[in-house]
């Protein structure tokens, strides 16, 4: 669970960083 939770804020945080981009 937790390491799912880890792998979805990954995923956001790198969408949010390529939409900067």
């Amino acid at each position: 669970m937790e390491q799912s939770f880890s792998s979805a804020t990954l995923a956001s945080e790198v969408g949010s960083s390529q939409a900067r981009m």
